[in-house]
């Protein structure tokens, strides 16, 4: 085989290497496109995650801050009914146990419950 056969297969054979090459560097270019746009997608979801994060501390912070108010609320309102409680309790006891009371209007009521604390 002569020196130009050789050198002939060997640029055959290079240009063949040099296609596959080609070949390889397209589909890693195509690769990295399907890299950057899952990327893309990743970064929007995230984003989307936090902001529906931020929304949802809100929506807790707000609830925790009603059920405060209601708890305060309650608290008021506890108090406010063992105090009428008493003055109710009181009033009561005063009216049945007066001397100056006719008798039949110290009978309590089979049916008339003291409200208890």
């Amino acid at each position: 085989m002569s020196n130009l056969e050789e050198l002939s297969k060997l640029a055959d054979t290079a240009e063949t290497k040099i296609k596959n090459l080609e070949t390889i560097i397209d589909g890693l270019k195509s690769e990295q496109e399907n890299f950057v746009n899952y990327k893309k997608t990743l970064i929007a979801q995230l984003k989307h995650l936090k902001k529906t994060m931020r929304k949802d501390q809100k929506e807790a912070d707000t609830v925790v801050a009603e059920y405060e108010a209601l708890k305060k609320e309650n608290a008021e309102l506890k108090e406010a009914n063992a105090k009428l409680n008493y003055r109710v309790n009181h009033l009561v006891r005063n009216t049945f146990t007066t001397e100056d009371v006719h008798p039949e209007a110290m009978v309590i009521p089979e049916d008339f419950q003291f409200v208890k604390k």
